[in-house]
């Protein structure tokens, strides 16, 4: 299983009787190195040689011909990151085998002020949260020597030996990106950028500025959606899209007109942070008098393959449809006094 926590889109939340209820998530397993009156001996700790400096941390990379392991991390908050450094990162089982493939990445975005006074640059790493397309911690991104995206994961239970039979696999999705990207837009062949999209897709990695040719490449190449990356294409567009006119600061008033017009006609838009916003945007149409759009756009947030099991947010839902349209149905009544 693989875990993180998610963070709310600034200034578009959902009403409280519609935030996704996430107590069952964090009810993890007790592992067996933890379970009262388990006999399976104790693992040993060590040290995590984590490197803050994520330029210094490339340059050690380089040198020592190994891959980046980046950790996004909220140290003092997050309890699913503080169970990924203790059941893994912290044991001798995994870093004796890590350390060989990998340098240690800690970027860490803390609570408090003393843990944020260690952080080494935290506009870069603000910065590199964004261009990864971290959503929530704890967030594991796998990058070559270069700091270049080739995978990504989070907690998984079980502790060390199938973390790293995890990254043994993961680690294989370098081979077609590093492929693509030794090709360049002008030589990669077809299959090289079918076989480095599909990685790149799947990883949720096609937003990674600097694989933006990529996605132009495969836009070209498949105008017709007979290879495959079409739909892909259209919806990085669109999330890239509603990434430009969401909030970029805290307190930062949503521009709704832009978004809604960017929701209404998206075709591939999906999960949290496109339910946050229709529902905000709709929420916005609803008390500006556009009870009509607001009801359009819920009935397409209410669609979302997130509702499907999420019974109350299902009802918030349709209950805020059904409030729309009694403010359809008491217009009309207005209107024929």
């Amino acid at each position: 299983m693989t875990s993180i926590r998610t963070r709310k889109p600034l200034g578009l939340l959902l009403v409280a009787a519609l935030v996704l209820p996430l107590a069952g998530l964090l009810a993890v397993p007790v592992s067996a190195e933890d379970a009262p009156g388990s006999d399976a001996p104790a693992l040993e700790e060590v040290h995590i040689p984590w490197v803050l400096d994520f330029n210094a941390a490339k340059a050690k990379a380089k040198a020592e011909n190994k891959h980046l392991l980046i950790n996004f991390t909220g140290s003092d908050w997050c309890g699913w990151c503080k169970k990924l450094e203790g059941e893994v990162f912290g044991k001798k089982a995994f870093l004796d085998t890590a350390t060989k493939n990998y340098v240690m990445v800690f970027l860490d975005f803390p609570n408090a002020q003393e843990l944020k006074d260690k952080v080494v640059d935290a506009a870069l790493n603000q910065r590199l949260s964004q261009e990864f397309g971290v959503a929530g911690f704890p967030t594991i991104m796998l990058t070559n020597a270069d700091g270049h995206p080739y995978a990504r994961t989070g907690y998984k239970a079980g502790g060390p030996a199938p973390y790293l039979e995890h990254l043994t696999e993961l680690r294989g999705k370098n081979t077609p990106v590093e492929a693509l990207a030794g090709a360049g837009a002008e030589k990669a062949s077809v299959e090289q950028l079918q076989a480095g999209f599909a990685v790149m897709a799947e990883q949720n990695l096609l937003a990674y500025p600097a694989y933006s040719w990529v996605l132009a490449k495969a836009k070209t190449v498949d105008a017709d959606g007979s290879l495959g990356m079409k739909t892909a294409v259209e919806k990085i567009e669109e999330e890239v899209a509603l990434k430009a006119v969401m909030p970029k600061r805290r307190g930062e008033q949503p521009d709704f007109a832009k978004i809604h017009e960017i929701l209404k006609d998206s075709k591939h838009l999906s999960g949290m942070s496109f339910v946050n916003a229709g529902f905000g945007t709709a929420n916005w149409l609803l008390e500006s008098g556009k009870a009509a759009e607001a009801k359009a756009l819920a009935e397409k947030v209410a669609k979302d393959p997130i509702f499907a099991n999420e019974p109350r947010a299902k009802t918030a839902i349709d209950g805020f449809i059904a409030k729309c349209v009694a403010a359809i149905e008491a217009a009309k009544t207005d209107e024929a006094k």
